[in-house]
Order: structure tokens, then sequence, then C-alpha cells
């Protein structure tokens, strides 16, 4: 926050022209910082404040009252930076002008205290390896917590893909964001062949966290799909159907796959079986979900409706690629990864923020 006073001082001629000293004075001022407490509002005494001025860094030491007093800043934008013991450092663009000689601006500066901090944790997880349902982690990967365009905070998740920020905020609370980066990585996939199933490697699997999963291959001897979402929804994703009980001929249970957005009503289930089988039918219901899925509110797969076991159809082989799934948040089954998404965080709060990067928005090549 900004806050612009103006102070008339006199001046002596001292060989000066009325012209010089307005020259003088248009070009620099002087600057009072007032560094203070989120929340509680109490000055800080001992904070060092910083501006990066053209003749290189100037610090100045608050006071009691948390006054930091500058003399001939330059005009324009300035570089400042705040930092006290037992609280989060701040760094800011701040502007100074000056519409008269003798001109003081007054900037005001509020620390968030290290004791009311927030802390978001969790362990991002993906799925380089398809042939197994157990996924695998990143390491490395650097995580970012904004408030608005503000960064606030980094943290790069350790061998095990965990990771932990510490966010300033207040007993007040504040909005975070998070943003997760797109990554990069080979996968062992298993294709149907003319000799049978073999296990091969796409080559640079591209995740984009905030982007639908695409279509893995399915290497199951009966398929069973599920129609596309409503296009308007936005967010939109595909649903999948993980699995098929059969027994006797007869498909007398399904498992979901990833339980997708953006649908609407009834949906039926299409069986494709080469090896024999008919007449089975299926339908999906989808709806608003009354807990778990607090953003975006979409509709989504929920439930089904077996009414038809059909017959004829052999013993099912399983789908040895795991199911598509899409990114995703981990602490609700139906919790898409979305761009921006917020979280209301406060003094003390933990929020686990696990994630999974799916099995990948853009399949590599092949060999």
């Amino acid at each position: 926050m900004l806050v612009m006073g103006t102070f008339i001082v006199s001046c002596d001629d001292d060989g000066l022209s009325e012209e010089d000293v307005m020259e003088l004075a248009s070009r620099n001022s002087s600057v009072y910082v007032l560094v203070s407490e989120e929340g509680s509002g109490r000055a800080i005494a001992g904070a060092t404040v910083t501006l990066s001025l053209a003749g290189g860094p100037v610090s100045s030491e608050t006071n009691n009252d948390g006054l930091a007093f500058f003399q001939e800043v330059q005009q324009g934008d300035v570089r400042m930076q705040v930092s006290r013991e037992g609280y989060f450092d701040f760094s800011r663009e701040v502007s100074f002008f000056n519409e008269g000689r003798g001109t003081t601006d007054n900037v005001s500066v509020r620390l968030f205290s290290e004791d009311e901090a927030a802390t978001i944790t969790g362990q991002v997880q993906i799925q380089t390896d398809l042939t197994t349902e157990e996924p695998e982690v990143i390491a490395g990967l650097t995580i970012s917590a904004f408030a608005g365009n503000e960064p606030l905070a980094q943290a790069v998740t350790d061998n095990e893909g965990n990771y932990s920020l510490m966010i300033p905020t207040s007993s007040d609370g504040r909005s975070i964001s998070l943003f997760f980066p797109g990554v990069q990585f080979d996968q062992r996939i298993a294709l149907v062949e003319e000799t049978g199933i073999e296990i091969r490697t796409a080559r640079g699997t591209v995740f984009q966290p905030y982007e639908a999963a695409t279509a893995l291959p399915n290497t199951a001897n009966i398929q069973a799909t599920v129609g596309p979402p409503v296009s308007g929804w936005n967010p939109n994703r595909q649903a999948y159907i993980k699995a098929l009980v059969v027994e006797f001929g007869e498909i007398v249970d399904i498992e979901l796959g990833d339980i997708g957005y953006g649908y609407n009503l009834t949906y039926p289930v299409s069986i494709n079986s080469p090896g024999g089988g008919s007449n089975a039918s299926i339908n999906l219901f989808a709806g608003f979900r009354s807990n778990g899925c607090s953003f975006p509110a979409n509709r989504i797969i929920y439930d089904y409706d077996i009414q038809n076991d059909g017959f004829g159809y052999p013993d099912y082989e399983p789908n040895q690629n795991v199911s598509t799934t899409h990114p995703k948040f981990l602490f609700t089954g139906c919790d898409q990864l979305v761009r921006n998404r917020t979280f209301w965080l406060r003094s003390g709060e933990v929020l686990d923020a696990s994630v999974t990067y799916g099995t990948g928005t853009v399949l590599g090549e092949i060999e």
C-alpha cells in the first residue's frame, strides 16, 4: 500500500536558482516507510528496509514506531525489500512521484508473522509405468504458491514426491493458489500386437496438469466406453470404465475409472466384444455430487445400472494398462486440477494438496 503525503521545507539560495531547486526536488524526495504486523497492526521495530536505487542499494532500520527514513530517493519505480527475523520477507516494486520541492513519500508495509503461517503439504504422483496400478512420484518438481499475482512461496519435491510450503497469512485468512508445471517422461505401455500383448515405450509423453488426459490403449478383450461429456461445461473431462466382471457369459458388474466432469443425466455404456456376446445394457447416471466436489460445480458420473447382463461373453481379460486418469487433486475423488483454483487459508491451518499428474495429456511416440 502506498500512501502519499506532502511536507514543505525551507531552503537557502546557496547559489541555486529557483528553477535549479525545483529541478532537484522533481528528481528526488524523502521517504518514510512504516512497517507493521499484518492482522494486529503492531509497529515492528528493527526491520531492515532496503531500496534498490540507481546508485546502489540503501538500507535503513525501523525505530520503535516502526518507521524507517530515507533521503534523496529517486522518482519512479524502486524495488523495496523489508526483512525482520520471525517474519516473512517483503519484496515489491513501489512508485515514488514528486509534485513539488521538499515532498515526502510515505509507504506502509505489513509483514506476515512466521508464527501465524499456514502450511500446504502434499505428494505429487504420476503414471509413467502404465502396466502397474501403483503410481510413481515426481522428484525435483518446483511448486509455487501465489496470492493473486504475488508470489508467496516455492517448494521442490523430494525423492518421495513430497513437498511443504509455509504460507504467510493471518487469522483473517487469505486466498492462495498453487501452480504445478508441465513435465515430460517416457512411459512403459502395453499394446495389442498380432503376436499378442507386447510391452513398449512411449517416448516423451507430455503431462500438462491442467488439461484432460489423452485416452490410453485398452488391451482388454471386452471394451466398455462412455460417450463424451456435454461440450458446454468448462472444464469437462471424459469418463472411463476401468473393468468389467463377467460370470458365466454375463456382465454382472462394472468398475468405474475416472468419473469425468461435465456429464448430464443418463449415459449408455457401449460394449464391444469381438470374441462374442450380446444384449448387455448398462446406463451411467450423472449429477451434482453433494460432497467432495466443491469446485468446479459440475456434473460427474456417480452411479450405474446394469439393465441387462447379456449372454455369451467370453471370460474377461483385464486391461494391462491402467485406466486413463486425468490430472487431479487426491483429497477428493472428483476434484480436477484446475489452474488458478484458490484455497482460503488462515493461521495455523494445514492443507493436504496431494495431486496426480495422471496418465498423460499427449502420448509420446511409441517405440
